[in-house]
């Protein structure tokens, strides 16, 4: 049998643990999980989100920007949702 330890944080976070340390909403986080912008693993029909790789997506990457990868000068008539 494993001892958890005391001091330690849960190496797996529900999706609404995940949700709660990003900021954001549930609905979002299954969506980020979905799309693979965060790693999960499933254990019958439950997601678990390793912790580790919770602190990597939030360490910054190179390139990215303060607003969120969107160029301010970027044509913005290219995207789809921005037509009518």
């Amino acid at each position: 049998m494993v001892e958890p330890r005391d001091d330690a944080k849960p190496e797996f976070l529900t999706v609404l643990e995940c949700a709660q340390l990003l900021r954001c909403g549930r609905s979002a986080t299954y969506e980020a999980v979905k799309r693979g912008e965060i790693p999960s693993i499933r254990i019958g029909r439950r997601l678990r989100i390793p912790r580790a790789a919770l602190d990597l997506t939030q360490t910054p990457r190179r390139g990215a920007t303060k607003n969120g990868g969107h160029d301010e000068h970027h044509d913005q008539g290219a995207h789809p949702e921005n037509e009518p």
